[in-house]
Protein backbone atom coordinates (compact mmCIF):
# COMPACT_ATOMS: atom_id res chain seq x y z
CA UNK A 1 0.00 0.00 0.00
CA UNK A 2 1.13 3.32 -0.92
CA UNK A 3 1.87 6.07 1.47
CA UNK A 4 2.79 9.15 -0.74
CA UNK A 5 5.39 10.17 -2.33
CA UNK A 6 9.03 9.09 -1.22
CA UNK A 7 10.86 12.14 0.70
CA UNK A 8 13.67 11.59 -2.61
CA UNK A 9 10.94 11.97 -5.36
CA UNK A 10 9.94 15.31 -3.27
CA UNK A 11 13.35 16.52 -3.34
CA UNK A 12 13.51 15.78 -7.21
CA UNK A 13 10.26 17.47 -7.58
CA UNK A 14 11.15 20.61 -5.86
CA UNK A 15 14.90 20.86 -7.78
CA UNK A 16 13.17 20.21 -11.01
CA UNK A 17 10.43 23.27 -9.84
CA UNK A 18 13.76 25.48 -8.77
CA UNK A 19 15.46 24.73 -12.37
CA UNK A 20 12.03 25.55 -14.46
CA UNK A 21 11.77 28.89 -11.98
CA UNK A 22 15.27 29.81 -12.99
CA UNK A 23 14.88 29.19 -16.98
CA UNK A 24 11.46 31.54 -16.23
CA UNK A 25 13.64 34.20 -14.95
CA UNK A 26 16.68 33.83 -17.03
CA UNK A 27 14.62 33.94 -20.11
CA UNK A 28 13.09 36.95 -19.28
CA UNK A 29 15.78 38.59 -18.11
CA UNK A 30 17.96 38.08 -21.58
CA UNK A 31 15.09 39.24 -23.59
CA UNK A 32 14.25 42.46 -21.08
CA UNK A 33 10.58 41.44 -20.20
CA UNK A 34 10.50 42.67 -16.84
CA UNK A 35 7.30 41.91 -16.11
CA UNK A 36 7.65 39.31 -12.63
CA UNK A 37 7.71 40.98 -9.87
CA UNK A 38 11.37 39.14 -9.09
CA UNK A 39 12.65 42.42 -11.31
CA UNK A 40 10.93 45.22 -8.96
CA UNK A 41 12.18 43.33 -6.28
CA UNK A 42 15.90 43.79 -7.25
CA UNK A 43 17.23 45.98 -10.10
CA UNK A 44 20.33 44.38 -10.81
CA UNK A 45 18.04 41.31 -12.25
CA UNK A 46 17.14 43.00 -14.82
CA UNK A 47 20.38 41.24 -17.04
CA UNK A 48 20.15 42.32 -20.38
CA UNK A 49 19.84 46.05 -19.33
CA UNK A 50 22.68 45.78 -16.92
CA UNK A 51 24.54 44.19 -19.89
CA UNK A 52 23.60 47.34 -22.55
CA UNK A 53 24.87 50.02 -19.74
CA UNK A 54 28.12 48.21 -19.48
CA UNK A 55 28.78 47.81 -23.14
CA UNK A 56 28.32 51.23 -23.68
CA UNK A 57 30.99 52.29 -20.49
CA UNK A 58 33.21 50.30 -22.75
CA UNK A 59 33.09 51.79 -25.85
CA UNK A 60 33.37 55.11 -24.40
CA UNK A 61 36.29 54.07 -22.36
CA UNK A 62 37.70 52.22 -25.40
CA UNK A 63 36.89 55.81 -27.62
CA UNK A 64 38.81 57.88 -24.80
CA UNK A 65 41.66 55.22 -22.81
CA UNK A 66 42.36 52.85 -25.52
CA UNK A 67 45.07 54.86 -27.00
CA UNK A 68 48.38 55.65 -25.52
CA UNK A 69 49.39 58.95 -27.87
CA UNK A 70 46.23 61.13 -27.99
CA UNK A 71 45.23 61.76 -31.49
CA UNK A 72 45.45 66.16 -32.84
CA UNK A 73 41.54 66.45 -33.05
CA UNK A 74 42.01 65.68 -28.72
CA UNK A 75 45.22 67.23 -27.64
CA UNK A 76 43.76 70.12 -26.14
CA UNK A 77 41.31 68.49 -23.78
CA UNK A 78 43.66 65.69 -23.31
CA UNK A 79 46.40 68.85 -21.95
CA UNK A 80 43.23 70.30 -19.67
CA UNK A 81 42.42 66.50 -18.33
CA UNK A 82 46.32 65.78 -17.47
CA UNK A 83 46.49 69.15 -16.14
CA UNK A 84 43.69 68.39 -13.68
CA UNK A 85 44.45 64.61 -12.83
CA UNK A 86 48.06 64.62 -12.35
CA UNK A 87 48.54 61.01 -14.20
CA UNK A 88 45.60 59.39 -11.75
CA UNK A 89 44.97 55.84 -13.11
CA UNK A 90 41.70 55.38 -15.05
CA UNK A 91 39.23 53.13 -13.42
CA UNK A 92 38.42 49.65 -15.63
CA UNK A 93 36.16 48.40 -13.46
CA UNK A 94 32.81 49.50 -12.35
CA UNK A 95 31.93 46.30 -10.52
CA UNK A 96 33.66 44.87 -6.91
CA UNK A 97 34.38 40.87 -7.07
CA UNK A 98 32.00 38.80 -5.80
CA UNK A 99 33.77 36.34 -2.85
CA UNK A 100 33.39 33.58 -5.26
CA UNK A 101 35.47 34.70 -7.63
CA UNK A 102 38.48 36.32 -5.82
CA UNK A 103 41.14 33.30 -7.15
CA UNK A 104 39.76 33.71 -10.67
CA UNK A 105 40.36 37.64 -11.69
CA UNK A 106 44.02 38.68 -12.14
CA UNK A 107 45.28 41.68 -10.48
CA UNK A 108 43.51 44.78 -12.38
CA UNK A 109 45.78 47.11 -14.81
CA UNK A 110 45.84 50.86 -14.74
CA UNK A 111 44.87 53.18 -17.61
CA UNK A 112 46.03 56.34 -17.93
CA UNK A 113 44.93 59.12 -19.90
CA UNK A 114 46.72 59.22 -23.62
CA UNK A 115 49.66 61.01 -23.33
CA UNK A 116 49.70 64.92 -24.72
CA UNK A 117 52.89 64.71 -26.61
CA UNK A 118 50.33 63.75 -29.32
CA UNK A 119 50.51 60.20 -32.12
CA UNK A 120 51.96 62.65 -34.91
CA UNK A 121 55.18 63.83 -32.73
CA UNK A 122 55.31 60.15 -31.27
CA UNK A 123 55.37 58.77 -35.50
CA UNK A 124 57.67 61.07 -36.33
CA UNK A 125 60.21 60.40 -33.65
CA UNK A 126 59.46 56.71 -34.47
CA UNK A 127 60.07 57.22 -38.28
CA UNK A 128 63.08 59.20 -37.80
CA UNK A 129 65.10 56.93 -35.71
CA UNK A 130 64.05 53.55 -38.02
CA UNK A 131 64.49 55.56 -41.38
CA UNK A 132 66.20 53.44 -43.92
CA UNK A 133 69.25 53.82 -46.71
CA UNK A 134 66.81 54.45 -49.25
CA UNK A 135 64.85 57.46 -49.53
CA UNK A 136 61.45 57.68 -47.62
CA UNK A 137 61.94 53.91 -47.07
CA UNK A 138 61.20 51.61 -43.42
CA UNK A 139 60.68 48.14 -42.22
CA UNK A 140 57.19 47.55 -42.67
CA UNK A 141 57.48 46.26 -39.29
CA UNK A 142 57.23 49.35 -37.73
CA UNK A 143 53.58 49.52 -38.47
CA UNK A 144 53.53 46.41 -35.69
CA UNK A 145 55.19 47.93 -33.23
CA UNK A 146 53.27 51.13 -33.68
CA UNK A 147 50.10 49.29 -33.64
CA UNK A 148 50.83 47.71 -30.03
CA UNK A 149 52.14 50.47 -28.24
CA UNK A 150 49.02 52.73 -29.59
CA UNK A 151 46.92 50.22 -28.02
CA UNK A 152 48.62 48.76 -24.97
CA UNK A 153 45.51 50.06 -22.99
CA UNK A 154 43.25 47.61 -24.79
CA UNK A 155 44.44 45.02 -22.51
CA UNK A 156 43.27 46.15 -19.45
CA UNK A 157 40.08 47.58 -20.51
CA UNK A 158 39.06 44.56 -22.17
CA UNK A 159 40.05 42.51 -18.92
CA UNK A 160 38.35 44.68 -16.88
CA UNK A 161 35.51 44.43 -19.09
CA UNK A 162 34.90 40.99 -19.32
CA UNK A 163 35.41 40.57 -15.02
CA UNK A 164 33.11 42.95 -14.74
CA UNK A 165 30.37 40.54 -16.70
CA UNK A 166 31.70 37.35 -15.07
CA UNK A 167 30.88 39.59 -12.01
CA UNK A 168 27.62 40.85 -13.66
CA UNK A 169 26.40 37.21 -14.53
CA UNK A 170 27.97 35.09 -11.28
CA UNK A 171 25.64 37.86 -8.73
CA UNK A 172 22.95 37.44 -11.42
CA UNK A 173 23.10 33.90 -10.40
CA UNK A 174 23.35 33.69 -6.79
CA UNK A 175 20.56 36.33 -6.61
CA UNK A 176 17.88 34.94 -8.45
CA UNK A 177 18.88 31.31 -6.17
CA UNK A 178 18.35 33.53 -3.05
CA UNK A 179 14.53 34.95 -4.88
CA UNK A 180 13.47 31.96 -5.78
CA UNK A 181 15.21 29.34 -2.99
CA UNK A 182 13.96 30.30 0.21
CA UNK A 183 15.78 27.06 2.40
CA UNK A 184 19.29 28.49 3.14
CA UNK A 185 21.11 24.92 3.31
CA UNK A 186 19.67 23.89 0.27
CA UNK A 187 20.55 27.22 -1.51
CA UNK A 188 24.15 26.62 -0.24
CA UNK A 189 24.23 23.19 -1.60
CA UNK A 190 23.11 24.25 -5.02
CA UNK A 191 25.75 26.70 -5.07
CA UNK A 192 28.34 24.46 -3.76
CA UNK A 193 27.60 21.96 -6.39
CA UNK A 194 27.17 24.51 -9.25
CA UNK A 195 30.47 26.72 -8.52
CA UNK A 196 33.49 24.65 -10.31
CA UNK A 197 31.68 24.42 -13.71
CA UNK A 198 30.69 28.35 -12.98
CA UNK A 199 34.43 28.85 -12.79
CA UNK A 200 35.54 26.67 -15.46
CA UNK A 201 32.61 28.70 -18.02
CA UNK A 202 33.81 32.07 -16.46
CA UNK A 203 37.54 31.21 -17.25
CA UNK A 204 37.00 30.24 -21.15
CA UNK A 205 35.25 33.64 -21.88
CA UNK A 206 38.41 35.50 -20.17
CA UNK A 207 40.93 33.03 -22.01
CA UNK A 208 38.74 33.87 -25.27
CA UNK A 209 39.28 37.61 -24.47
CA UNK A 210 43.25 37.28 -24.45
CA UNK A 211 43.04 35.09 -27.47
CA UNK A 212 41.16 38.12 -29.37
CA UNK A 213 43.65 40.51 -27.49
CA UNK A 214 46.51 38.03 -28.91
CA UNK A 215 45.12 38.36 -32.11
CA UNK A 216 44.26 41.86 -32.56
CA UNK A 217 47.69 43.20 -30.76
CA UNK A 218 50.29 40.72 -30.36
CA UNK A 219 50.61 38.62 -33.71
CA UNK A 220 52.19 40.54 -36.60
CA UNK A 221 50.20 42.93 -38.47
CA UNK A 222 50.34 41.31 -41.85
CA UNK A 223 49.26 37.87 -40.24
CA UNK A 224 46.07 39.35 -39.85
CA UNK A 225 45.74 40.46 -43.83
CA UNK A 226 44.58 37.54 -45.73
CA UNK A 227 47.59 36.54 -48.05
CA UNK A 228 45.60 37.75 -51.26
CA UNK A 229 45.76 41.08 -50.15
CA UNK A 230 49.53 41.35 -48.62
CA UNK A 231 50.56 42.63 -51.80
CA UNK A 232 48.33 45.31 -52.47
CA UNK A 233 48.73 46.38 -48.45
CA UNK A 234 52.32 46.09 -48.65
CA UNK A 235 52.18 48.28 -52.04
CA UNK A 236 50.45 51.41 -50.27
CA UNK A 237 52.82 51.81 -48.14
CA UNK A 238 54.73 54.19 -49.94
CA UNK A 239 51.88 56.49 -50.77
CA UNK A 240 51.00 56.41 -47.01
CA UNK A 241 54.87 57.61 -46.62
CA UNK A 242 54.63 60.51 -49.13
CA UNK A 243 50.91 61.43 -48.08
Amino acid sequence: MALGPSRENKEQQHLLDLSTRYKEITDQALKSHYSDEVFDRCQSLRLATVFVRRNETFTYDLRDKGHTFAFKSELNSVSEVKASTKDTPFKVRYYSNHRDLEDLFQKDGKVIEPSAKGIESWLETIYQSSRGLELGTFDASLLTIVWRKQSTNWDTLALGYIHDLVTVVHRYTVEVLSQICKHERVRRGLISVLLEQLVERYAKGIDHVRFLLECERVRRLSDSIPSVMQDQFLGMCPAFQLS
